[in-house]
Parts: structure tokens; C-alpha cells; sequence
């Protein structure tokens, strides 16, 4: 018979996929418009792979940057340990090393994510006619330039909501376990919204070369009229996105284990499942490098889209109404496009 335990458990996750059932079923008429989104975005990429080794690169250079800062890190806090600096001054310096973790990482992720958008933007408002050439270089060129400052202050934001997630995780004190618990909640919310906000923030500073300010206050605006679409059309792509992360890390890990179970004669079990997990986050990270160049290129879709649907009905009839007869089926009127014209980018 089962226990209590089990049978709790049990409870949960039929909830739990009850919820997702009656989820699926009310965004059902959003779907239509994701799956178009997904199907331009993934042929757009298609045109400009380069995109994809941007992503690969930043990645590549955050883990560079992990390491580097785990190594001074660690001489700094032993240096002021050993000093015998007070806790004050310790906290002091271990609160601005976190903050330089977050912020780098953060700069180097927007990077990316600025030169994927610039890029799917110059396609949006161009092609296929007066495309220049290399615009992912062009595009990286205006992120690590024109576009840099936005970009280092819109991280510094996100970096220092995550520095205070991280000082209130790192708290010992066990007098207010209360107040911590509901303070890192209150946190992580807080992070959560920074961060997606700033996907449409950066996108608008990619395609209009806006300060972050300006960005930050269109933002708001389209927020205002259509973040309810944004936030389940990205939630549904996401979920897509995921399992074809976790679908490319169980395709490597089974290769690596055929290739050390058969391919080798004396490699043991331990070694060919060490070899399968190592595999296995191998294809993750390389399919999550694809999946990040798709999630923003699919929030400047949807910017482009939303501010200025007419630039695609003028230069990609046929894509026009494939996503416009999606957005049509969502809302089951004659809305032909969504918004009101913003003209071109800074092309």
C-alpha cells in the first residue's frame, strides 16, 4: 500500500498536470501565431548561421571570465582574511566582486543578444533587396560601439538585483529564516521581471539604436498594449526550446555512449557513463547556444512586428500573411496587423 508521502506526491504532480492541461487549453489560440513566429525566425537564422557562433563565442567567453573571476576572487578574499581586515570592509569587497561577476556576464549576454537582434531586425526592415552585406558583423560592430552603454548600464540594472538576491541567499543567520525565505522570493520575482524586461528593452536599443532610457520607456508602452501576447508567446516558444535542448543533450549522450560502449574495447561502465554525461552537457550548451539565438530573435519578431507590421507586408508579402493570418485567427477579427508603423531601423 502506499504511505501518506507518496500518495501527497502523487496529489502534487496530478495537479500539477492538470494545470498544464487547462494552461494549453486557454492559450490554444495563441499557439497558431507562436509556431508561425518560431518557423520565420528559424529560416531567418537559416540565412545568417553566423548569428549561432556569436552565441557559441559568448558562451565560450563567459566561461572564461567564470574562471578568471573564481581566481581573483579567491586571492582578493584571502588576501583581506589573512590582512585581518574587519567584516566590513570584507562584506564591502565581496559585495562589488559579485556585483563584477554578475555585470560581466550580463554585458556579455546582452552582446549577444543585441547583435542576434540587430541582425533579425536588418532582415525585417531589408531583405530581401537591399540587405548589406554581413550584417551579423554589422550588428555586432553597433553592439560593441554605438549601442555599448545602453547596453553596460541595462546589465548594470540586472546586476545588481542579482547581488542582493546573492548577499540574502548567503545569509547565515537562522533567527530570521522567515524574512529571509520571503525576501529571496521577493527577489527572485524581481529578477525575473529586470531581466525579461530588458529582452525588449536591448531589442529596442538593436533595432533603433536607442539610448536605454528611451528603450526602457517604449518598452513600457508596448508593454502596456500587448505584454500579455509577449509574455505566453515567449512562454510557449520557451517550452518548445527547452525540450529541444534537453532532446540535443539525450542525442550526443546516446552517440557517446555507443562510441565508448562499442567503439572501445576496454573502457569500463563507470568510464562510458562519465563519457555519456560529459556528452550529454556538451549537446546542451551547444543546442542552448542555437536556443538563445532563436529567443531573441524571436522578441525582435514580435517587436518589428507589433510596431511596424507594415515594413514586412511591403518587403516579404507571403511571411506578412502567414504571421498576419496567425494573429488574425488569435483574435478571430479583420485586425489585418497589430500596432502602428515606427519606421526603419538605424541600417
Amino acid at each position: 500500500f502506499l504511505d501518506g508521502g507518496a500518495v501527497g506526491g502523487g496529489f502534487i504532480f496530478g495537479l500539477m498536470f492538470l494545470l498544464n492541461i487547462l494552461y494549453i487549453y486557454l492559450v490554444r489560440h495563441r499557439i497558431a501565431f507562436a509556431v508561425a513566429m518560431l518557423e520565420i525566425v528559424v529560416d531567418c537564422i537559416k540565412l545568417y548561421p553566423s548569428t549561432i557562433s556569436v552565441s557559441i563565442f559568448g558562451t565560450i567567453l563567459q566561461v572564461f571570465w567564470i574562471v578568471l573571476w573564481v581566481i581573483g576572487a579567491g586571492f582578493a578574499l584571502d588576501d583581506i582574511q589573512n590582512s585581518g581586515q574587519s567584516d566590513a570592509t570584507g562584506n564591502f569587497v565581496y559585495f562589488f566582486l559579485v556585483l563584477s561577476m554578475f555585470w560581466t556576464s550580463q554585458v556579455i549576454q546582452n552582446i549577444v543578444h543585441v547583435t542576434v537582434a540587430g541582425t533579425l531586425a536588418t532582415w525585417y526592415f531589408l531583405y530581401p533587396s537591399s540587405v548589406p552585406s554581413n550584417p551579423t558583423a554589422k550588428a555586432l560592430k553597433r553592439a560593441l560601439t554605438t549601442s555599448f552603454g545602453s547596453i553596460c548600464f541595462g546589465s548594470l540594472i540586472v546586476a545588481i538585483v542579482q547581488t542582493l538576491r546573492a548577499m540574502v541567499q548567503s545569509a547565515t543567520s537562522n533567527s530570521n529564516e522567515f524574512v529571509r525565505c520571503c525576501a529571496m522570493c521577493v527577489m527572485n520575482c524581481l529578477e525575473w521581471i529586470v531581466q525579461y524586461f530588458n529582452i525588449y528593452a536591448f531589442t529596442q536599443v538593436a533595432i533603433y539604436g536607442k539610448t536605454y532610457c528611451e528603450a526602457a520607456k517604449d518598452t513600457w508602452n508596448l508593454f502596456k498594449s500587448k505584454g500579455f501576447d509577449a509574455i505566453i508567446n515567449d512562454d510557449l516558444i520557451g517550452n518548445v526550446l527547452s525540450l529541444g535542448a534537453a532532446f540535443g543533450g539525450v542525442v550526443v549522450l546516446g552517440i557517446s555512449l555507443l562510441m565508448t560502449t562499442y567503439g572501445y574495447d576496454d573502457v569500463s561502465s563507470n568510464d562510458a557513463a562519465v563519457w555519456a554525461v560529459v556528452g550529454f552537457v556538451i549537446g546542451y550548451i551547444l543546442v542552448i547556444c542555437a536556443m538563445v539565438v532563436i529567443r531573441s530573435a524571436v522578441a525582435t519578431l514580435f517587436v518589428c512586428f507589433a510596431e511596424d507590421p507594415a515594413a514586412m507586408a511591403d518587403t516579404k508579402s507571403e511571411l506578412y500573411q502567414k504571421l498576419s493570418g496567425a494573429w488574425n485567427k488569435r483574435y478571430g477579427d479583420k485586425v489585418t496587423c497589430p500596432g502602428g508603423g515606427r519606421g526603419g531601423g538605424q541600417y
